[in-house]
């Protein structure tokens, strides 16, 4: 019987020690659970389109895009929700409403389009204008994904409305006077730890909106943290207007070049890279062939250059454009380049440079096969296993290849023989190139 007493004692003792550890963890979790209240969160972006600050983001040991991630300290949204440089220690203020389902970019840009008077959709039409500088804020969906710019589309014979939580949108646009540019680039760019900027030129068929839409994606996408900017020239944004495009690209060559003079010398850019795509990339390299050969001093600054399939004669490339990019006359007596790296994007499957080979009767710089556009101070690579018209559409699945190679050419200056992913070639002329892998 005493037996069977001292056991029930200890049994009572068990559970009431069971109930003390629970009690202790409770309130444990309980602290936990204010502490994690209290604690300062990233601010959500409101619905009136304000930033608010927040933490900086974590840079990525490695360069290079991910999914939902976005470069540092420039503005940008990052990871699953939008994060402000902050530059003050103390906390960001606590949010109020709701979390919202994207975040905002600012990007920057120059433009000779002539400003719509009713700018209920787009701010500037297809028709020439003077040179306008500005920027304009861009709302990203959280669930973006790479190489996509998410917009609505036709439902039972209807455009949808966009859907800030799904779609890319303008929230924003402000012209702006060259003093009022440059302090909000410079502002932008002091916050930044390279303190790079990236120009992208639209190509054939693209609206203003849609030019402000690409470069965000390519500014998240590409995750190096360099200041968004782009230059749009007035394409009319209608496939059957192919010749009226060509005239008005052509047209704007003098003022893409005074703009990337004007930015180069205002902007306290330690590094300027261009992306131009299609047709865009006509009036960026004269543009910049012009400014280039001109201003010797600028040479260092535009670090690199990229050509997305450029809808270019390849014979004027080669002799006229390239060789005063890559490297003026000096330069090759010394042996030393001091210009930029050009990087050529060409592909055998794009049917946009097919159709132009033909109504030219001449090959185009963006062609792979047997007129392969090889020289020397040029990394030409083939795409044609994956699809380089990402920069003209909303979605290709293999447009992560192709972000990834640029990340590390903007991001590390890594040349074609040292980016993984890329396997040596040989022309019929018996010059390397490169080739993504399969």
């Amino acid at each position: 019987m005493i037996g069977w007493l001292r056991g029930c004692v200890r049994s009572v003792r068990v559970i009431r020690l069971g109930f003390v550890i629970s009690a202790v963890c409770v309130g444990l979790l309980v602290s936990g659970c204010r502490r994690a209240e209290e604690s300062p969160r990233p601010s959500p972006l409101d619905r009136s389109g304000k930033e608010h600050p927040g933490p900086s983001a974590t840079r990525p040991s490695e360069p290079g895009p991910r999914a939902n991630s976005y470069p540092e300290s420039s503005g940008f949204p990052s990871n699953s929700l939008p994060q402000f440089p902050n530059s003050a220690n103390s906390p960001p203020p606590e949010p109020k409403g709701p979390i919202l389902g994207y975040s905002l970019v600012k990007v920057f840009y120059g433009t000779d389009r002539r400003p719509d008077t009713n700018p209920s959709t787009q701010p500037f039409t297809g028709a020439r204008g003077p040179l306008t500088l500005g920027a304009v804020t861009v709302s990203i969906p959280l669930g973006h994904k790479m190489g996509t710019v998410e917009r609505p589309g036709w439902f039972l014979g209807q455009f949808t409305d966009g859907n800030p939580d799904k779609h890319f949108m303008l929230r924003k646009q402000d012209s702006l006077s060259p003093e009022e540019f440059f302090t909000q680039v410079n502002a932008t760019l002091v916050k930044t730890r390279r303190r790079t900027a990236f120009v992208f030129v639209h190509g054939f068929n693209v609206g203003f909106n849609d030019a402000a839409y690409r470069t965000a994606q390519i500014a998240v996408d590409l995750g190096i943290g360099a200041l968004p900017t782009f230059f749009s020239w007035p394409s009319q944004n209608e496939i059957e207007k192919y010749t009226v495009d060509e005239a008005n690209a052509e047209w704007a060559e003098p003022h893409l070049k005074d703009f990337l003079e004007k930015f180069a010398d205002n902007s306290r850019a330690s590094e300027i890279f261009v992306v131009a795509h299609s047709m865009g990339a006509r009036p960026a390299t004269r543009a910049l062939s012009a400014l280039l050969s001109s201003r010797l001093d600028l040479r260092p600054r535009f670090r690199e250059i990229v050509l997305a399939a450029p809808d270019i004669d390849a014979e004027v490339f080669l002799r006229d454009i390239a060789p005063r990019i890559t490297a003026n006359d000096e330069e090759r007596k010394r042996g030393k380049r001091e210009g930029p790296q050009l990087t050529l994007y060409v592909s055998a499957r794009d049917e946009a440079l097919a159709a132009s080979h033909k109504v030219h009767g001449s090959p185009r710089a963006g062609d792979a096969g047997p007129t392969l556009v090889v020289m020397a101070g040029i990394d030409t690579v083939d795409a044609s296993r994956i699809d380089t018209d990402f920069l003209a559409h909303s979605y290709y699945g293999d447009a992560r290849a192709l972000l990834t190679d640029i990340s590390l050419v903007f991001g590390r200056h890594m040349g074609a023989s040292e980016r993984p992913g890329l396997d040596p070639a040989t022309s019929l002329g018996g010059n390397d190139y490169w080739a993504f892998r399969r």
